[in-house]
């Protein structure tokens, strides 16, 4: 029997409104919902990866453990946003501290049975999927928008126009780590 609550928890979520409701109760049959208290941790680095999460209400906040017990916060996400992912498709560890920020609810999505709705076809696994890959994106435009940032500086010309240069020494740097990676 599939729990009503959590089903229409599931049709509230936009990117699975347009399951059919078998889909859907199909993903009830995976996932359960979770509150975080305050400054509780949903995940932190190196744990196992044995979950993906869907963000309900309030807030996460992502960090990257430094020494003397700080954490610099890499970025945030709010009602919507999907956090765990990677962890759950590359079959690591986490790569981060996940934490919230206020009470926060996450809808959370069992990793082997993920991967088996994955390889059974099941819409919800394909929409997640996509939803992987438009936040994939974004967060590869938003490094790259950071690093040029980095790595460029605007200069004006004679007349006035600005223009990106490269920083020379950074961006020297940048290339030498580039073909380090490469080779």
């Amino acid at each position: 029997m599939v729990d009503t609550a959590l089903l229409g928890t599931i049709r509230s979520i936009s990117m699975f409104s347009e399951l059919s409701e078998k889909d859907a109760a199909g993903l009830a049959g995976v996932c359960d919902r979770v509150t975080i208290a305050d400054g509780e941790y949903l995940f932190a680095k190196g744990d196992p990866a044995e979950h993906l999460f869907v963000v309900l209400s309030g807030e996460l906040r992502i960090s990257i453990p430094e020494t003397n017990k700080v954490e610099v916060v890499v970025g945030t996400a709010a009602t919507g946003a999907m956090v765990g992912e990677m962890g759950i498709l590359q079959g690591t560890t986490r790569s981060a501290n996940c934490s919230a920020v206020g009470e926060t609810r996450v809808l959370r999505i069992k990793g082997g049975e993920f991967n088996w709705l994955v390889s059974s076809g099941h819409p919800a696994a394909r929409t997640i999927i996509r939803k992987i890959r438009v936040e994939t994106c974004a967060r590869l435009r938003t490094i790259d928008d950071r690093v040029d940032a980095v790595f460029t500086e605007s200069v004006q010309d004679e007349d006035g126009n600005e223009t990106p240069v490269a920083k020379s020494g950074l961006r020297q740097l940048w290339q030498a780590l580039l073909r380090r990676a490469e080779s």
